[in-house]
This record gives structure tokens, sequence and C-alpha cells, in this order.
């Protein structure tokens, strides 16, 4: 089913990264590591606007299959890569000087996501940038009924269920995972791994 969601969102998730790169200036950067890519769609659109940016998208094997049919069917197999794994089992690719990951660390725990974040933190480049994107509650609980909405779909069982962090709660985690520079825009939490 998680290669069947991916097929699906395809193009929902080119325009989001459209709408991001609108938003974020990647012209800085070299490569982009998209966590959790699904289709490769954030890819697609993100390079839309930046063809200069190579990228590489990391998910589950069905994921990573559906991203390298859509990714050939883009014209995009020379620009964006594609890296089946497990964060918890495989190391992530290494080089890039950008992360992405949208809309995947709610799914998880907080100590799996300290796990996914320092994960990310070891594979950025010294200086690079980790943008993570989610439906934020904001500090004090107001705003959108996304996270709200978001919340509920993540109720499990005792020690498995997810969790949607507020934007002070996400970039606690970043600072305690090592980032710095951290800073919150709409829907957007930023961190930066200090340079050499």
């Amino acid at each position: 089913w998680v290669g069947e969601l991916a097929l699906l969102r395809h193009g929902q998730r080119v325009q989001m990264g459209r709408e991001l790169a609108g938003r974020y200036d990647f012209s800085t950067h070299r490569k982009l590591m998209d966590l959790g890519g699904s289709s490769g769609g954030y890819c697609v659109g993100i390079r839309q606007l930046n063809p200069e940016l190579s990228c590489v998208v990391f998910d589950l094997p069905d994921a990573a299959q559906v991203a390298e049919t859509k990714i050939r069917e883009e014209g995009e197999e020379e620009h964006i890569q594609v890296a089946p794994g497990s964060f918890f089992t495989t190391d992530l690719p290494a080089g890039c000087d950008v992360a992405l990951i949208s809309n995947v660390l709610h799914l998880w725990s907080v100590e799996d996501e300290r796990l996914i974040l320092g994960k990310i933190f070891d594979a950025l480049v010294p200086g690079g940038t980790l943008l993570v994107r989610e439906t934020f509650f904001e500090d004090d609980w107001t705003g959108s009924l996304e996270p709200v909405f978001d919340a509920f779909l993540l109720v499990g069982k005792e020690g498995q269920s997810g969790w949607q962090p507020s934007y002070a709660e996400m970039e606690q985690l970043l600072r305690e995972t090592g980032f710095q520079d951290v800073e919150r825009r709409r829907d957007l939490v930023l961190g930066r791994k200090p340079g050499v």
C-alpha cells in the first residue's frame, strides 16, 4: 500500500515541491536528500525551480520502486537518484548539503524521532541544512485544525503512537540532536549542522 499511496499523490507532491522552492532558497545547495520521499515528487517540483540541484530520494523499498518509475517518467533519472532503505536499519545517503523530511516525523514516537534526526545530522555535510515540514501545532496549541486531525490519526497502542509536535517542541528536538540556527517558518522548522 505504501507504493500505491506514493503513486496516487505524485502530482500533489510535485506541486508541493514547487511551493516549497518558492519559500526556501535552494540555490545555494548542491545536493538534496528527501527522506521518506515517496514518489520523488518533491524533488521533481524543487528541481523545476532549481535545475542545478541534484537529489536523492530515500524511502522504503516499495515506495522507492514507485519513485524510480515516476522519476524516469519525468525524465529526471540523471538528476534524482533513489536509495531504498529504512531509517532504523540503513545508513542514509552521504554527501548532501540539504535534507528534507516532510510529513514523516509525526508517524514516530519522540524517541524514534530523536534517532532519525540524529542519523540525518550525521549524514549531512558540515554546514548542511535540515528542513522539517509538518502541520505543527502553535506553541500555545492554537491555530489550524489540520494538526489536530493528524494527531487523531496517529493514536495507537501505548508506546506505538506517533506524535504531532508544536513548533517549539520540534525546535527543541533539533537542538538536542546538534542542529544550530534553528528557525521556524510556516509549516517548517529549519536547523543547520555546524560547519568545520
